[in-house]
């Protein structure tokens, strides 16, 4: 670790492990599996693709308030969803 880096949170920090893997942050439209209503949801996906649980948007947001920066890729051709992979830089 570098040791200037500032002192983050448990999640921040497993959220770091997973990105350094290849993982990424999804916000997408997701469907609730009881009312069936939809709604924008941030998730932290594995390399595999699997759901971290747990670890969401408000992880997301403390990670770009301590200065790590992701690139934005959009998920196929609807828009519905896109993955946030951090820079190659951190």
């Amino acid at each position: 670790m570098i040791s200037n880096m500032p002192k983050l949170s448990t999640r921040a920090s497993t959220a770091l492990d997973v990105l350094a893997d290849g993982g990424s942050f999804r916000y997408g439209l997701e469907r609730n599996g009881y009312t069936g209503r939809e709604q924008f949801q941030w998730r932290l996906k594995g390399q595999n693709g699997g759901t971290i649980k747990g670890i969401g948007g408000a992880t997301y947001n403390e990670l770009v308030k301590n200065g790590f920066t992701f690139r934005r890729e959009a998920s196929g051709f609807t828009g519905s969803a896109a993955y946030y992979y951090l820079s190659a830089g951190e």
